[in-house]
């Protein structure tokens, strides 16, 4: 029974006054059709009488209505909130990438990442669209963090790191001017990808680290123009830049 009335709690005042009128006119009318018509005119014709029921019957199937439509949009939310992406559409990030005017990406290890898109990037350093790499230093306290965060070998995960760099400066060579690659002693708390397209479009990729969970990370995908996420992402970078740009003497590159 609790079961059965329990989305009556769900109603809120728009619901509630719509419910209230509807029952209220089919109440009234059929009063009127038994001979106890509340108002003054008690004189008002069957026509009137039906169609103020049919007012009232319309009015309640518009709450039924909403009420549904809100129930659909609550489950598609619901069903957004639990569902993560653990991958992105390649081919997608690989259109961004080349309509990008200014790139920027950050992570600890990004071996497979940047290798997977070297051929793109050296496409946009022929273009002298500027490019900004950020990584963990390889040789900094970062990597005992890593091992922890990983359980896996401080080595290996250092040797990768010096392996994307290598990557990185394959595509430095192309434009030195245009592309730089910094390091930062930080345990970075995602890999993003950036995509400047203009002043007023952009998109960042995001990919979240977890905790000895290397296999499941979260993904999600951010437009400039849809909420402040793109936003938040960008700045967050361009602090850790300058960051890196400040340790820059103490950093070798």
């Amino acid at each position: 029974m609790t079961r059965k009335w329990s989305f009556i709690y769900e109603f809120d005042i728009q619901d509630w006054t719509l419910c209230i009128c509807g029952l209220s006119a089919i109440v009234i009318s059929v009063i009127g059709f038994i001979g106890y018509w509340p108002f003054e005119q008690n004189d008002l014709d069957a026509f009137n009488k039906v169609m103020f029921f049919a007012i009232g019957l319309i009015i309640s199937a518009l709450v039924s209505i909403f009420y549904i439509v809100k129930q659909i949009f609550k489950r598609i939310d619901i069903q957004n909130i639990k569902s993560y992406k653990t991958s992105f559409p390649i081919d997608d990030l690989y259109k961004d990438i080349l309509s990008a005017d200014r790139i920027s990406i950050c992570g600890i290890e990004m071996f497979n990442t940047i290798g997977n898109v070297k051929s793109i990037l050296k496409q946009k350093a022929k273009q002298k669209v500027d490019i900004n790499f950020l990584i963990a230093d390889p040789d900094g306290d970062v990597i005992k963090m890593v091992k922890k965060k990983y359980t896996t070998n401080i080595s290996g995960t250092s040797k990768r790191i010096k392996d994307t760099i290598n990557l990185m400066k394959e595509i430095k060579e192309i434009s030195p001017d245009n592309v730089q690659i910094l390091k930062l002693d930080y345990l970075f708390p995602r890999k993003v990808i950036i995509l400047g397209k203009s002043k007023y479009d952009g998109i960042a990729y995001i990919s979240n680290y977890t905790f000895r969970m290397s296999k499941d990370k979260s993904k999600a995908i951010y437009r400039m123009n849809e909420g402040n996420y793109y936003t938040f992402f960008l700045n967050e970078f361009n602090l850790m830049w300058d960051c890196a740009k400040n340790e820059r003497d103490s950093i070798s590159e």
